[in-house]
């Protein structure tokens, strides 16, 4: 993939060349290297390195990450979400302008915030938060039931060491 064409710059001739040294300023690309031969390595360092968009689709990543996936609150100020609205977009319309779809993503976008919310979406939310619902109910309940349950055993062992002592005193005895 790669060939040696010419002497290496002025400050690696400097440090002298040992036979097997091969450096980054001699070398250039073969022609006609196809995708193919490149390995899924290769394929990320020159995509983390040489692509404008890398750093555009990390970010919406991250957003997704920190704001929705791996989220510790359902919650999100008003600033944040403006400020995660408008990094978004940003994002969106960077890559949209790559693919020469501008006016269609800006479209797009503007329809997702006016619209009001999915009825069928929203029914979702609903049918999760019942189910959250009735799942700390059901916890609940099991709690006060172990609670008892601990109580009632509690009880059982009081009256249990009470008797200990008169047993043993009654072995004493005999």
């Amino acid at each position: 993939m790669f060939t040696t064409t010419s002497i290496p710059c002025p400050s690696h001739r400097k440090r002298g060349h040992t036979g097997y040294t091969i450096y980054i300023c001699a070398v250039s690309a073969a022609s006609g290297i196809s995708l193919n031969q490149l390995t899924i390595s290769l394929q990320e360092v020159i995509i983390q390195h040489c692509c404008h968009l890398r750093k555009t689709v990390d970010k919406l990543v991250e957003i997704r990450n920190h704001d929705y996936g791996h989220a510790t609150e359902g919650k999100m100020s008003d600033t944040d979400y403006a400020k995660c609205q408008t990094e978004l977009q940003d994002g969106i319309m960077e890559i949209a302008k790559v693919c020469n779809k501008e006016d269609d993503f800006k479209q797009k976008l503007q329809c997702v915030q006016k619209r009001s919310l999915d009825e069928t979406l929203c029914r979702q939310y609903q049918n999760t938060l019942l189910e959250f619902v009735n799942r700390h109910k059901e916890f609940n309940d099991e709690i006060s039931e172990i609670g008892s349950r601990i109580d009632t055993l509690h009880g059982k062992m009081a009256s249990k060491t009470k008797t200990i002592p008169i047993a043993i005193a009654g072995k004493q005895q005999r």
